[in-house]
């Protein structure tokens, strides 16, 4: 059995396996229940699950450049999580993310 394997779950709908933090996820029966409940989710994996290093390497070359690329990636995370949190009062009552609007 591969590595990859061992750490994962085999997909109900695929004969696939995925990985290990989505099998979690998916055995809370979290189950996409509204397009922003979805956008919010996917939104949350680019965050927390796209590494920078190789565009980094690629794009960083001296002092100001890494300036301007650490500017530019905490841009791009503030616009994500900006995204987030306009939806967070369309997520499922239970969803660990759910907060009421705020009037």
């Amino acid at each position: 059995m591969n590595v990859y394997r061992a750490k994962g779950c085999l997909s109900r709908h695929r004969n696939a396996y995925i990985p290990h933090r989505l099998c979690v996820y998916m055995s809370k029966g979290n189950r996409a229940q509204t397009i922003p409940h979805v956008e919010h989710d996917v939104l949350k994996e680019v965050l927390d699950n796209i590494p920078l290093d190789d565009l980094h390497d690629a794009m960083v070359a001296d002092e100001a450049s890494e300036k301007r690329f650490k500017k530019g990636a905490g841009n791009v995370a503030k616009l994500i999580r900006n995204l987030m949190v306009r939806r967070q009062h369309r997520l499922p009552h239970d969803h660990e993310d759910y907060k009421p609007k705020e009037d």
